[in-house]
This record gives structure tokens, sequence and C-alpha cells, in this order.
């Protein structure tokens, strides 16, 4: 189950696809981009965090 997109989130890609015309992916494909992105920060933030002994 995939949390739903927050109204500011999708007021953001709407702002997006205004300025840059129009989105090659859907909005869902964009914030699944999103959720991998920031998974993949946080890891790497919790990988730097274990490495450092914290």
């Amino acid at each position: 189950m995939k949390p739903e997109t927050s109204p500011e989130m999708r007021a953001f890609i709407r702002k997006m696809q205004r300025k840059y015309g129009p989105p090659t992916e859907s909005i869902e494909e964009l914030q699944r981009m999103m959720d991998r992105a920031l998974g993949y920060r946080s890891l790497t933030e919790e990988l730097e965090k274990m490495r450092n002994g914290e």
C-alpha cells in the first residue's frame, strides 16, 4: 500500500509541470521517484551513522 501524495506535494508537482511543460511521467511515477530518492538518502544516512558508531 503506497502512501497518499500530500496536497503540498501535488501542488508542487503541478507548479513544476506548468513551469517545465507537460510531464513525461504521471504524478504517481514522480512520487515513486521521489520516494526512492528519499529512501536512498535516508538509507545512506543510516549507513553513515552505523559507520560512525552512533
